[in-house]
């Protein structure tokens, strides 16, 4: 049994782009001056089960669906007398899957629906209900702490690139309003794939509330952090081409945020990182770059955009380093790379989970040609850790608290 008290209640659980704090109760009857209210959604309980409770009186048969990295479970809830489903599942310590993010579907007499009473976050196949069942030895996140806290915008800007607007999502850390003279590095963030957002690192990687316990607790230097939606932007990008992200990103993006905010605009001031795909494609700017950027953290990624071009061979973007890491160690300050344990080398006690063979084959293109030896390079694997966003945050973790540093 895990003692979770800490947890219960603690803001950094309600810290969703549709509300920030509980929900409250939901008006199952009644009239907006007189309403009849229930205790509905999904809830964790200090001993770390997950308890259910949903009101939906005219559905005969309502089912929970839930995914945690590549496993999958489905349950019946109970109905009673007036139209309650509940149930609860039991704390698992020993189950790999048990900790971090869990998406969940309600289906509802065999029709899929997502439930206004649990947060909500985009997921692989779009709108999901998720509960988060936190890593005991993972508390960087919690806003426990009375520190300063930055502050978190959502900024529109135009681009020539696709005619169109885009949005961004921009942290800056608590001290950008009261330091006016001072400049700031800056970290495009990127999105794993799927139908994420330009929020997701936001609010489901929680990396404001992650950067402001590290700047307080003197573990992280302060920077600004941009997120883009970043997908193929131009019908020639087809369904992995990013070469129109690449030029919205450059031409429009950039300009925008060095021209709005204090920014120190030189390549060893400026980071590109990124979960999953938006590692693989974080590898591709920094690589393909140099002189953009000094800095690249690929978290949960490969070295290699391994959509687009799933042979290493294919990477052309990676020639210029074969035999070169002289070259390579001059050109860059910071190269990053952190992966879940479960989704590196697999697990035997998961059938789903058998690993990621091409990152074998990328350590084996390091360690060729001595690239790994760099004083640059950094690499941390998590114990443990599955291709979800608990590991995520882990990796953007590390990753903060080692970038910007001389």
């Amino acid at each position: 049994m895990g003692d979770f008290s800490k947890y219960i209640g603690d803001y950094s659980y309600y810290y969703t782009p549709e509300r920030f704090g509980p929900l409250g109760l939901e008006q199952i009857g009644g009239t907006m001056l007189e309403p009849v209210t229930a205790d509905t959604g999904a809830y964790l309980e200090e001993n770390g089960d997950v308890r259910f409770r949903f009101y939906y009186p005219k559905v005969n048969k309502l089912e929970v669906s839930m995914r945690a990295g590549r496993q999958s479970m489905k349950f019946e809830l109970e109905k009673d007398g007036e139209g309650y489903f509940s149930g609860v599942l039991s704390y698992d310590a020993q189950n790999p899957t048990w900790h971090g993010f869990r998406q969940f579907e309600l289906i509802a007499d065999g029709i899929n629906v997502v439930s206004s009473r649990t947060p909500v976050m985009q997921g692989f196949r779009g709108p999901t209900n998720y509960i988060e069942v936190p890593f005991l030895d993972f508390d960087d996140y919690l806003m426990d702490r009375n520190v300063p806290r930055g502050a978190l915008a959502f900024r529109l800007f135009r681009s020539k690139v696709t005619n169109s607007w885009h949005r961004c999502t921009v942290y800056t850390p608590s001290e950008y309003n009261t330091s006016p003279d001072k400049s700031y590095p800056v970290l495009y963030l990127h999105h794993p794939g799927a139908k994420n957002t330009d929020t997701a690192w936001a609010f489901q990687g929680k990396v404001p509330l992650i950067m402001d316990n590290l700047i307080a607790e003197g573990k992280a230097v302060p920077f600004i952090i941009v997120s883009n939606e970043c997908g193929p932007q131009l019908p020639e990008d087809g369904l992995f081409g990013m070469d129109g992200y690449f030029r919205m990103l450059f031409e429009d993006c950039i300009p925008f945020i060095e021209s709005e905010y204090r920014c120190l605009s030189d390549k060893w001031n400026r980071a590109t990182a990124g979960a999953s795909w938006g590692g693989m494609l974080s590898s591709q700017l920094a690589f393909t770059w140099p002189d953009k950027f000094a800095n690249v953290g690929m978290i949960s990624s490969g070295f290699r955009c391994v959509d687009t071009w799933p042979k290493l061979e294919d990477n052309h973007f990676l020639d210029w380093m074969k035999g070169n890491a002289k070259e390579v160690g001059k050109q860059y300050k910071l190269i990053f790379r952190s992966h879940g344990e479960i989704e590196y080398i697999g697990s035997k006690e998961l059938p789903n989970e058998p690993g990621n063979p091409t990152l074998f084959e990328d350590e084996a293109f390091l360690s060729e040609n001595g690239l790994d030896k760099l004083p640059c390079y950094k690499r941390i694997v998590f114990p443990g850790g599955k291709h979800m966003w608990d590991t995520f945050a882990k990796g953007f973790s590390a990753f903060a608290q080692v970038l910007f540093k001389d």
